[in-house]
């Protein structure tokens, strides 16, 4: 159950500026992140993703796993996760299941029924009503709404420095020819221009025996999903750029690498 203080759900409550789909988007795009990379991290369906973003709860699988799914990625954007969830409550799926009470219906007599019969069914009604009240919507008005996550702050990484004995890539010029990039089973693949603009140059999931071509440049950086499931050729000789690295890989220096490993006749 969420824990949060009285204030914080009168704030939510009354919170209209945007959906939590949008303020999840924008924390993402602070981030500098595309949905495949966060569905790589989360393990989360990309559609999914893009459905908690849009809003649109129609397409996630289940009250259970939306409320999952939102919290897990609150908590990857380092959101505070119980009031983003609150909100998502509060503009999407309601803070409680709604469940159909089905009353059966008597059966019909001949006769009219007698007056104590009347009396207890009243009372009854009136008890069950009570309790409903009490347990159930009085409950979910009392449930407190998460105040409007801050903006997140831009993230920047200190240039990391290079190990004693090792080459320093950004030094080597890639030589000229081709760089390709081949999926051996599908793999989302994302190559950028690593100068300072972080210029998006493909981005999306090679499928099995797809391949991307990269053009001439020395400063093209690779990130990927499933580095096992990639091969990374020049001249269509492969280069072994990952050097033992599984699962996701981020920001590889992949020309700096070709050229190293090229040079150096692996």
């Amino acid at each position: 159950m969420l824990k949060l203080r009285m204030v914080d759900r009168n704030i939510l409550d009354h919170y209209t500026d945007l959906p939590v789909g949008e303020i999840l988007r924008r924390a993402r795009l602070q981030y500098e992140m595309e949905i495949p990379l966060v569905s790589a991290r989360l393990n989360i369906r990309p559609e999914h993703i893009a459905a908690i973003e849009a809003g649109d709860v129609s397409r996630l699988p289940g009250r259970v796993y939306a409320i999952g799914f939102v919290r897990a990625y609150a908590n990857f954007l380092q959101l505070d996760s119980d009031k983003v969830v609150y909100l998502f409550k509060s503009q999407c799926i309601g803070h409680t299941e709604t469940r159909d009470l089905n009353f059966p219906m008597p059966v019909r007599e001949t006769r009219h029924p007698a007056w104590w019969m009347v009396a207890a069914s009243i009372g009854t009604l009136a008890v069950i009503g009570a309790l409903f009240y009490f347990l159930g919507g009085h409950a979910a008005s009392s449930e407190a709404e998460p105040a409007l996550p801050e903006a997140v702050s831009e993230i920047k990484e200190a240039p990391k420095a290079v190990p004693e004995g090792e080459t320093n890539l950004a030094n080597i010029n890639a030589p000229a020819g081709k760089l390709s990039i081949t999926a051996k089973e599908a793999s989302w693949v994302e190559v950028r221009a690593g100068d300072g603009s972080n210029t998006v140059l493909f981005s999306r999931v090679l499928k099995k025996g797809e391949s991307f071509t990269a053009p001439d440049m020395d400063n093209l950086v690779l990130s990927t999903g499933n580095a096992e499931g990639v091969t990374v050729s020049w001249d269509k000789k492969e280069v072994d750029v990952f050097e033992g690295r599984k699962g996701i890989v981020r920001d590889l220096p992949i020309s700096a690498l070709t050229a190293y490993k090229v040079k150096a006749g692996q």
